[in-house]
């Protein structure tokens, strides 16, 4: 773990290893057995987060029969706070709407055969070896950045997204809900579905 590619490219992130770092190698997260001394497993930070305490189980103390021990660290309440959440931006693709479904299954199917992916994705299957060669791992990076540019660019064939061109307005938004809650009682009197919680309410916000 300390050599390998995983450990080398969580370094070049700024991410240093604390278990090992505080116990030493040879007495953390080797295999169970006395002649190994290899770390196998490990936990990983930046310099920022300031730890409280860690360590490690024995062997087979939550797991038996394993050769991997139980890790953990102890963080402060301050470390662990939540960032702020990123609410997703609006999609193009709606599901509910079978006219979006067919728009991007069609331009998805058609940017399919322009780049023969399903061709290339065959010819890589057959290729394929354990462990994967590294030119073969390039090349199935490249079909799937290639994939999700499909997947975007079909997505954005859906429909156009009207927003942002018209200024917030309070008055507006009033006129906006009266005429949802006066489309709500048109719904319920041609005997339609209508919640009657979410009628209730708006009725009461233009009572």
């Amino acid at each position: 773990m300390v050599s390998s590619n995983l450990h080398n490219s969580l370094v070049s992130c700024k991410l240093r290893e604390v278990i090992t770092k505080k116990h030493g190698s040879n007495n953390c997260t080797t295999v169970a057995n006395p002649e190994s001394s290899a770390p196998i497993d490990g936990i990983w930070c930046s310099e920022a987060i300031r730890i409280e305490k860690f360590g490690h189980l024995p062997f087979y103390a939550l797991v038996p029969r394993t050769n991997h021990r139980t890790l953990w660290i102890r963080l402060s309440f301050e470390e662990v706070k939540m960032p702020p959440v990123i609410r997703p931006k609006m999609r193009q693709l709606q599901c509910k709407d079978p006219r979006d479904v067919d728009n991007f299954i069609n331009k998805y199917k058609r940017l399919i055969e322009e780049h023969d992916l399903l061709n290339k994705v065959r010819r890589l299957e057959a290729a394929t070896t354990y462990p994967k060669p590294p030119d073969l791992a390039k090349v199935y990076e490249d079909l799937d950045i290639l994939r999700c540019q499909s997947v975007a660019k079909a997505e954005r064939s859906c429909r156009k997204l009207k927003v942002g061109q018209v200024a917030f307005s309070p008055e507006v938004k009033l006129l906006m809900d009266q005429i949802k809650a006066y489309s709500l009682l048109k719904e319920r009197a041609e005997g339609r579905k209508v919640s009657s919680h979410y009628l209730d309410r708006s009725l009461k916000m233009h009572s």
